[in-house]
């Protein structure tokens, strides 16, 4: 095989494996972002979960803001939640 000939081979084996090699360098990047955003999720989950067994009263509170949403659907939060719960603002 002539050397213009083999350099042309060698030269198309190279950038079809550089392809192959970034795509799977892709993919793993991909796969990590997926398991640290999973882990991050649910280490959120935790806490908030935690923070809600912290709250006295929340079945109460969370049955009070249901009804009142529903009562007024079209109403806004500061209108119709805040004068159930009383504005948590100030925390």
């Amino acid at each position: 095989m002539n050397p213009p000939r083999r350099l042309t081979l060698l030269a198309t084996l190279c950038h079809v494996r550089q392809t192959e090699i970034t795509d799977s360098l892709v993919d793993l990047f991909i796969q990590l972002v997926l398991k640290i955003n999973t882990r991050a999720e649910r280490k959120v989950e935790k806490e908030l979960g935690a923070e809600l067994k912290k709250v006295r009263g929340k079945e109460a509170m969370l049955l009070r803001v249901a009804e009142a949403a529903l009562s007024k659907p079209s109403g806004t939060v500061r209108r119709v939640i805040f004068p159930v719960v009383g504005d948590r603002g100030d925390r």
